[in-house]
């Protein structure tokens, strides 16, 4: 009896030693980034059979398992990859309201400049330094588009560079996935358990979903595939590298096949293909119908001489609003008179309140709108994407932190917690010690005092 005593004892005092050594742990990564709380799995030996029934045989540990929950982990990792979608597209959009300068140094400015320019003109034609100063508004407007145009390129640009940079990074945390998983696989038994690789690959997990919305599967191996649009990143203890496309703005799989990120990616994939593409769009757009509209106007009018007005302005088909320019460059080609006046000048300034009348003249969208307030449609849908945006990344951010504490409270440290652990662990180490003493002492009486009476 007393030698079962000393075994359960002894296995009592081994699963309060592992108890303290696991609280020990906790505590001691109470503030280390990614590890997941730790517990001891204990089990009840089989009992053995006595005269009077059965008797327990002490305790075993099972495992030192993670306090880890799948669905969170799941839930986390989502509302990341979308918060950081969010939070990289409306700072992309930021920076494109950012160029349009509006309201004080924008192209609607530039364009309410002009017309009044016009208008100022009609009064007196002949007024050289009224055409120096419309000549001077014209190259205004045709430098704030130009320069509207070359910051979207620039930004569409480095866009496509911050991608690139970050697929390299993408690619490597793919290979540390596909190395964990095989570590996992060779460390990885009942009887040793490697958390400190589960918690390195969850961290690395919770970067690359992130960065590019992947999608985490588990396996019963204990390893993990992640795939992104059905296409697997990571396979078993297999690595399959992405590559970006810095010319065609296209993200392809290793076998070929052209994918859509989610998260910080995916967020800079969506401003180059979405949001850049439309207001480019838009803004070339806005170009023609300007150009269009006053060379149409400065062509039905006369200069001094009696001859039929030009062109004031050009601009490429390929990239309207990155070409266009003022051609007109003598002051007296200005067509400011409504008739030729033949064979005499007539300074009437006709022409040159019609142009002025652009500020409100349907020519614009096909006829649904003028031209000021096609650039104020440019400004506001900008303007309300951003918006949009921010709005959408401050409510994802909310979501993502909640979802973020409610993982924490589920596996992170909480320090009084793992200080009643340690008390309660000490307390079951005495009291498995004073087991073993006690049997001890019965198997002393028992071995050196028996058939000693009198002594």
């Amino acid at each position: 009896m007393s030698i079962q005593s000393l075994r359960t004892g002894y296995t009592g005092l081994r699963a309060s030693q592992i108890g303290l050594d696991t609280a020990s742990n906790n505590v001691a990564n109470a503030n280390t980034e990614g590890y997941t709380r730790q517990r001891v799995d204990q089990g009840q030996l089989l009992s053995r059979d006595s005269i009077v029934g059965r008797v327990g045989q002490g305790t075993s540990v099972d495992d030192i398992s993670r306090a880890r929950d799948a669905f969170l982990d799941d839930r986390v990792r989502a509302a990341l990859s979308q918060s950081a979608a969010f939070d990289t597209n409306a700072e992309l959009l930021t920076r494109a309201e950012s160029l349009l300068a509006e309201p004080d140094f924008g192209i609607t400015s530039a364009m309410d400049d002009l017309w009044a320019g016009f208008e100022d003109l009609a009064l007196d034609p002949t007024d050289t330094g009224r055409r120096t100063s419309v000549m001077n508004q014209l190259d205004v407007l045709t430098s704030r588009i130009n320069a509207v145009s070359k910051g979207m390129d620039d930004l569409v640009n480095d866009t496509s560079a911050r991608a690139a940079t970050d697929l390299d990074s993408i690619n490597l945390s793919i290979v540390e996935v596909a190395q964990l998983n095989a570590a996992i696989v060779r460390g990885g038994t009942k009887a040793s358990t490697p958390n400190d690789l589960y918690d390195q690959r969850d961290l690395v997990l919770d970067s690359l979903v992130e960065e590019v919305g992947a999608k985490v599967t588990y396996q019963d191996d204990g390893t993990v595939r992640v795939s992104l649009n059905g296409m697997a990143l990571v396979d078993g203890i297999t690595p399959n590298a992405l590559s970006w496309d810095i010319t065609n703005q296209t993200l392809t799989h290793t076998t070929g096949y052209d994918l859509q990120a989610g998260g910080r990616f995916g967020g800079l994939q969506a401003f180059i293909a979405q949001d850049a593409a439309d207001i480019i769009n838009r803004l070339d757009q806005l170009t023609i119908d300007v150009a269009d509209a006053l060379n149409s106007y400065h062509q039905g009018g006369f200069v001094d001489s009696g001859v039929g007005g030009g062109a004031l302005v050009s601009y490429s088909a390929l990239d309207p609003a990155g070409t266009i320019s003022v051609v007109l460059t003598d002051i007296a080609d200005f067509a400011l008179s409504g008739i030729d006046g033949t064979p005499f000048p007539i300074h009437n300034g006709d022409n040159a309140l019609r142009l002025a009348s652009l500020r409100d003249d349907q020519v614009a969208a096909g006829g649904a709108d003028s031209l000021l307030g096609a650039a104020r449609e440019l400004v506001s849908n900008v303007g309300g994407r951003t918006a949009s945006a921010k709005a959408s990344a401050r409510a994802q951010g909310d979501l993502a932190a909640t979802a973020e504490l409610s993982r924490t409270s589920a596996h992170g440290i909480n320090i009084d917690e793992e200080l009643i652990d340690l008390i309660r662990y000490q307390r079951a180490y005495e009291a498995a010690a004073r087991v073993i003493t006690a049997a001890d002492q019965a198997l002393d009486t028992l071995i050196n005092r028996t058939g000693l009476v009198g002594r």
